[in-house]
């Protein structure tokens, strides 16, 4: 999820062409490109092995944030009495809506910035823990916690949410029983935004299934090696997933555009309330205009409520890859900068996937849900692609980055997913199996 939107951007947009300014603006020389990173962990009662709920007498998300704030005064942002989320900077500490917490680092253009900056948040959170008490799950789904008594973390963001999707399942479990890391990148044109999309899509199961880390729930082994993704792939189609404009060659900034808005929307922003716009798609909304002006920040508020493998806004987000130790995290940053900031790296994947389809790509991310990297995909074993994608990565990182690599290497030789090792080592005769996780 994307964090808040805490500034207002004015701006009336007239046009379905004014839309297009984001995507433009968001072009940026490869000089100045950056890498961001946002991971998201469950928080889990050290006692019970469940989630933290948001208030309580005992541990919870809230005295987690203020013992955060008091103990780096960061900038504290409130959703009527409740402390939601702390600002620093160009960083940001978020609640995801089943208590998920999502750690946004500032963009960087070295991943060591990133990786530093990211220990410091952690080493506190650490502190904190120890004092509740609680620990961070480091799989993507709760070992515990199930959708019937996940807990709503009380922002009214999420509330309008919910009753959007009262009645869809498979949504309710993305909201409350998930967790992800999430890279952020730039493009120079729109040419390489189209190419870095179309790598990113073919990319999307290959790299869901190399760091597939959802396979216990409920107390039990699930049947998957990334149910997270099995979840996702049950969303509305016209929401998420990778439509075929995506893969086929035809994406442009105008599509994309258009793709937004047909999709229906939660609400908008005023004066820091959301309001129910009545489920008019984005088009509908420009063309009746039924709160006044449409404002840039209505835009920018609709790009962040959909759910695609890779999503556009004025900067690119990969969004397929299981939450994971932190290791892992800084490995699926370097396999995203070294082919996406690398052109011969970035031409070798495309190459890779000129005869890649929607279809394809759909197919192989349900397999790849149960199967990890035993999955086929296109033709070819998932595990085989992650060899030669791992290579194509590491040729496109100066260096003194290639060590991001090393966390992952393992995996890569053994052509088993985190899930697939840990199911190998999972002692079930534990009565507290969840510490394990």
């Amino acid at each position: 999820m994307s964090r808040e939107v805490s500034q207002a951007q004015s701006q009336i947009l007239k046009t379905p062409s004014d839309l297009l300014q984001v995507f433009e603006k968001g072009a940026r020389p490869a000089s100045e490109f950056l890498i961001g990173i946002e991971f998201e962990r469950f928080v889990i009662d050290a006692q019970k092995g469940t989630s933290l709920p948001f208030r309580s007498s005992g541990p919870c998300i809230e005295k987690l944030l203020a013992a955060f704030r008091e103990k780096t005064n960061w900038d504290p942002v409130f959703d009527h009495d409740a402390l939601i989320s702390l600002t620093h900077g160009g960083s940001a500490i978020t609640l995801e809506p089943g208590g998920q917490l999502e750690i946004s680092a500032a963009a960087h253009a070295q991943l060591q910035d990133s990786l530093d900056e990211i220990k410091r948040i952690v080493v506190i959170f650490d502190e904190i823990g120890r004092e509740l008490p609680c620990f961070y799950a480091r799989t993507a789904v709760p070992p515990v916690t199930t959708l019937e008594n996940a807990q709503w973390v009380p922002k009214s963001r999420y509330k309008a949410m919910r009753q959007f999707h009262q009645k869809d399942e498979a949504f309710l479990e993305m909201m409350t029983v998930t967790s992800s890391i999430q890279i952020n990148y730039d493009y120079f044109s729109e040419g390489d935004c189209k190419s870095k999309i179309i790598a990113s899509s073919f990319l999307s199961p290959i790299l869901a299934a190399l760091f597939a880390n959802s396979f216990f729930e409920n107390g039990k082994v699930n049947g998957f090696c990334t149910r997270r993704m099995q979840i996702w792939d049950r969303l509305d189609p016209n929401r998420s997933g990778v439509p075929p404009f995506f893969i086929d060659g035809t994406f442009t900034f105008e599509k994309y555009r258009d793709y937004m808005m047909d999709i229906p929307m939660y609400f908008i922003s005023r004066d820091g309330k959301y309001i129910d716009v009545g489920h008019l798609t984005f088009r509908e909304y420009m063309n009746t205009k039924p709160f006044g002006d449409v404002l840039e920040q209505d835009w920018l508020l609709h790009l962040t409520t959909t759910f695609p493998e890779v999503r556009l806004k004025n900067h690119l987000e990969f969004r397929s890859i299981d939450s994971n130790t932190l290791d892992l995290v800084m490995s699926s940053a370097a396999i995203i900068k070294g082919i996406m900031y690398h052109p011969q790296s970035l031409d070798q994947i495309l190459q890779m996937c000129k005869d890649v389809t929607a279809s394809d790509i759909k197919k192989a991310t349900k397999d790849v849900s149960v199967q990890g990297m035993q999955a086929s995909f296109a033709g070819r074993k998932v595990k085989d692609y992650v060899a030669e994608i791992f290579q194509i990565a590491k040729s496109g990182l100066v260096n003194d980055e290639q060590r991001f690599l090393s966390y992952v290497r393992p995996y890569v030789d053994e052509g088993l997913s985190p899930a697939e090792v840990k199911l190998k080592n999972l002692s079930l005769a534990d009565d507290m199996v969840w510490k394990q996780f």
